[in-house]
């Protein structure tokens, strides 16, 4: 039975900007390493580790470097997120996870320049609570003459 100790570390920074997080870490200079899982929790600890953000490992590189493995969280929601990796070796087993790192995507810049253009009214007319005239502003109505001379409630409102 193989077994192995892996210790990752995450020693660069992770990056954030609209709903994608941009991660590099350092790879494990050992044979069998096929690749790495990541993992992301809302809270610091809280990593659900049947569900990885990646649903197949990011490969291992053919000669490992600092920083040499890189991947990138397109599907990050805005808010505040933690990060670990576990490597995967051929066999199946993974290691212990890297250290936790931190992020926050930012969402898309803010519109500027917003101006109002106009306002328009919606009125509604009523002559003794009846609806004569319906529309913006100004409203045009004729109250005809009535014999004998009568009294009307006018009323305006807006919609």
């Amino acid at each position: 039975m193989n077994k192995f100790l892996i210790v990752l570390c995450l020693m660069f920074p992770v990056d954030a900007l609209a709903n994608n997080v941009s991660m590099r870490w350092d790879c494990v200079n050992v044979p069998d390493v096929v690749g790495y899982y990541v993992y992301r929790a809302t809270s610091s600890g809280a990593y659900n580790y049947s569900m990885p953000v990646n649903t197949s490992p990011v490969p291992q590189p053919s000669s490992c470097t600092a920083g040499g493995v890189a991947y990138t969280d397109s599907t990050a929601p805005n808010a505040l997120l933690f990060y670990v990796v576990r490597a995967i070796n051929a066999a199946g087993v993974f290691s212990a996870s890297s250290n936790e790192v931190q992020a926050q995507p930012l969402g898309p810049p803010a519109p500027t320049n917003l101006t109002i253009i106009g306002v328009t009214a919606q009125l509604n007319l009523t002559v003794n609570g009846t609806l004569v005239a319906s529309g913006p502003a100004p409203l045009n109505y004729t109250i005809p003459r009535q014999s004998p001379p009568r009294s009307y409630v006018l009323s305006i409102t807006q919609q």
